[in-house]
């Protein structure tokens, strides 16, 4: 099982403070370079925007408790096939490479061998500008990335791409995120909401046939069946009283009968029924003492 791998430390977008340095080395125009093939190290804490190098810097709360929590849900709930990635540096064209917050992206490589683009993508702005996140989701479209989202924490606000307009499409509170990529449907408020994300991730799990949880269901069934039968031989005991006496058991008998049943236990109650005729068997019901 894939799973997105948790980082330490969220990256930002290009704050608008943040210092430019042109980018050497571009390759040429004429073919894309694969999205893996990467300029920078990945330990340079840097992303490259239309041939500038920003030095990016690490978060903080919110925006680093969402980086925490959304890969949580999303791992567990990818599809067969699919990988998930934490700030992976990806190349967008000649001139940029960034790394989104969270990606989704085939397992399967290319006739290459290299890494697919990615068909999900997801964001976290907080004091970083919408713009600057705009102009990186329009180069991810451009790259082919069939989905793209931008979560704000600071106003608990989901947006996503609009490929056709090329703008933002603000999505309403109960949307939830079915896609391919994911073994079964995510509500954005998943991503917000602690109780509701641990639901989704359960879901996410039975959905992928998880074995412990299956083994726990299991066994579960196995003792609700059990209290099923042992409910059914006391319901064929009491009948066999009430046959016994040729009417129904009154309040108090039903009361005597349930006490005596975890008392003395349904073999003794057998015995009872079976060795009393009516008239004893109403006696033994109203002796206080009886055994």
């Amino acid at each position: 099982m894939s799973s997105v791998r948790p980082s330490s430390a969220a990256l930002l977008a290009p704050g608008a403070s943040a210092q430019a340095v042109y980018a050497p080395g571009a390759p040429s125009p004429q073919r894309l370079p694969a999205v893996d093939d990467t300029i920078l190290r990945e330990d340079e804490r840097s992303e490259i925007l239309n041939g500038q190098v920003y030095r990016t810097m690490g978060a903080e709360a919110p925006h680093a408790m969402a980086h925490f929590d959304i890969p949580k849900v999303l791992g567990s709930c990818l599809a067969e096939g699919y990988e998930g990635a934490v700030d992976m540096l990806s190349r967008v064209d000649q001139k940029s490479e960034f790394a989104p917050d969270v990606s989704i992206f085939p397992r399967e490589r290319d006739a290459e061998g290299h890494r697919k683009v990615d068909e999900v993508a997801l964001e976290i702005i907080d004091t970083t500008r919408l713009g600057e996140i705009t102009r990186k989701a329009g180069k991810l479209a451009a790259r082919g990335v069939r989905r793209i989202f931008v979560l704000d924490v600071t106003d608990r606000s989901v947006r996503e791409w609009d490929h056709g307009s090329s703008t933002w499409t603000a999505l309403p509170e109960t949307f939830v995120l079915a896609d391919r990529s994911l073994v079964q449907p995510v509500p954005l408020a998943a991503f917000l909401d602690d109780l509701l994300a641990d639901d989704t991730v359960a879901r996410a799990l039975l959905a992928r046939n998880n074995s412990v949880l299956q083994r726990a269901l299991g066994e579960a069934e196995t003792r609700g069946e059990a209290r099923g039968e042992a409910r059914g031989h006391v319901v064929e005991l009491a009948r066999l009283f009430s046959r016994r006496l040729r009417r129904e058991l009154t309040a108090s008998e039903h009361g005597t009968f349930a006490a005596r049943l975890e008392e003395l236990g349904a073999e003794r109650m057998g015995d009872v029924v079976l060795d009393l005729d009516g008239a004893a068997l109403a006696g033994w019901l109203a002796d206080p003492k009886a055994r």
